[in-house]
C-alpha cells in the first residue's frame, strides 16, 4: 500500500504528509456529499388541526382538515388534508391527499395513510401513519420523502406529532 501511495521510506517526509492530507481531504469530500444526497431534511414538528366529518357510507367517513404549525428546516406552515376513515376493516385505516404550505408560500404536497383506533368512551381517537411527499412548489421544487405523525382528536380538534426526513432537489 505504501509503494501504491508513493510512500516509500526515500520520499521526503513533507510530500508524504501531503499526498496523505490530500488523500484524507478527498475522502472526507465525497464521504461527505453522499451522504448529504442521501440523507435529505430531517423535519420534525407539531400541528394543530380543526377538521369537518361526514358520513359517506356506514362505517365510511369523509374528513377536511385545516390547520396551522411548525416543523423543522420549514418553519410556519398551513396544512390541508382531504382523507377517508374506513371504520368498516378489522383494523380501521385512512387515506387521502394533503398540502402543506409554507409562510413564504412555498408547498408540499402528497399522499396520507394510517391506522385510527376507534373513539373511547370520552371521544378521543388516537391515530398514526405516514404522509409521503410527492411533490413541490419553489424550495420544495421535486420534493420527496415520508414523514411519520402520531395524533390524537376529539370533537373536531385534532393535534399532530410529525417527524422525518424530506428530501428536496
Amino acid at each position: 500500500m505504501t509503494k501504491l501511495l508513493g510512500l516509500t521510506s526515500t520520499r521526503k517526509p513533507l510530500l508524504i504528509s501531503l499526498r496523505l492530507l490530500a488523500l484524507t481531504a478527498m475522502t472526507l469530500t465525497f464521504t461527505h456529499s453522499a451522504a448529504l444526497a442521501g440523507d435529505g431534511l430531517p423535519v420534525e414538528g407539531i400541528l394543530a388541526v380543526n377538521f369537518t366529518r361526514s358520513t359517506t357510507s356506514p362505517g365510511i367517513f369523509a374528513v377536511s382538515a385545516n390547520g396551522v404549525g411548525n416543523l423543522s428546516n420549514v418553519g410556519n406552515l398551513s396544512f390541508q388534508l382531504q382523507k377517508t376513515l374506513d371504520f368498516t376493516a378489522t383494523i380501521p385505516t385512512m387515506v387521502g391527499t394533503f398540502t402543506i404550505t409554507a409562510a413564504n408560500g412555498d408547498t408540499f404536497t402528497g399522499t396520507y395513510g394510517g391506522v385510527i383506533t376507534a373513539p373511547d368512551s370520552n371521544g378521543f381517537a388516537a391515530f398514526s401513519g405516514q404522509i409521503t411527499v410527492t411533490s413541490g412548489t419553489g424550495q420544495f421544487q421535486g420534493a420527496s420523502g415520508n414523514v411519520s405523525f402520531s395524533a390524537c382528536s376529539n370533537n373536531g380538534v385534532a393535534a399532530y406529532s410529525f417527524k422525518g426526513v424530506l428530501n428536496t432537489q
